[in-house]
């Protein structure tokens, strides 16, 4: 039911194709050897957003190039879409030694990504290591089940799981 809803949205926000959004996708995984959890915090300040970081892996089954494909994040629970932002084709750069890089330093005060790096992974899992910095009102983070989605043109990765709840906000670690 997450994820349903979730890919539903972010197909509508993309106008992604109608067949690759009705697959499941591909898992998102853990990037690294050592704990790195995916982190949401509530905003302390007056005025202060919300933000929500992680660090994940993906594995695309075809070639993908974030560079002139649009680019999706989003987080969602039973209550709705939490995090949902869109970068469009374009708008991340590519570098020679296969980093795509993009930066909104104003994201911090007016929402959306701050930062997005996707790099390949040259171990024996491959794929990619995706960061990713977002900021906004994500106080509907209140239930721990929730889904994770990143939409690359039209290769879909999701990860559903169990969040930790903390004083500031909450935690997960993508599974391995």
């Amino acid at each position: 039911m997450l994820v349903a809803g979730l890919v539903a949205t972010v197909a509508t926000m993309t106008g992604a194709s109608p067949a690759r959004a009705q697959e499941t996708g591909d898992p998102i995984i853990t990037p690294c050897h050592h704990p790195c959890p995916a982190e949401l915090k509530f905003g302390t300040a007056h005025g202060q957003l919300d933000s929500l970081t992680f660090h994940a892996r993906i594995a695309p089954a075809s070639a993908i190039d974030p560079a002139t494909e649009v680019v999706t994040v989003g987080l969602q629970n039973l209550d709705g879409t939490i995090a949902g932002e869109t970068l469009p084709a374009g708008t991340i750069g590519a570098r020679q030694n296969g980093l795509y890089v993009y930066r909104n330093p104003q994201a911090r005060k007016t929402g959306g990504i701050a930062s997005f790096k996707l790099r390949p992974r040259r171990d024996p899992l491959g794929g990619y290591r995706v960061d990713i910095v977002m900021y906004g009102d994500y106080s509907i983070a209140t239930l721990p089940t929730m889904s994770t989605v990143i939409l690359v043109g039209d290769d879909l990765f999701n990860n559903i799981g169990t969040w930790t709840q903390t004083k500031k906000g909450w935690i997960y670690e993508f599974p391995s």
